[in-house]
């Protein structure tokens, strides 16, 4: 496996012991793959927001989108699109927006 040689600050450092104290990790390697990994992860995530978010923008600049003016018409669209209660919101009495 290729080696590199990193520089971490002293937190860093701390935070890593503390891994290996915990039995979490067996070695330094294993934690900073488990970085490395979760960095990778969240920069596929982005990659897909971005994606989708330049679709959404695409879509909203050709007209394809619905304007929603009133919490009525905002639970109609829920509605439609098959989700009914979101998330507790219907009927508990919060406020618009």
């Amino acid at each position: 496996m290729p080696q590199r040689n990193v520089t971490i600050t002293s937190q860093q450092d701390e935070f890593v012991k503390s891994t290996l104290v915990s039995g979490r990790f067996g070695n330094i390697s294993e934690v900073f793959r488990a970085g490395l990994r979760l960095l990778e992860r969240e920069e596929q995530e982005m990659q897909l927001f971005h994606r989708e978010l330049d679709k959404g923008l695409m879509a909203f600049q050709q007209g394809d989108y619905t304007q929603i003016r009133s919490p009525d018409e905002l639970e109609a669209f829920f509605e439609e699109l098959g989700e009914g209660e979101r998330a507790g919101q219907k009927g508990n009495g919060s406020s618009w927006p």
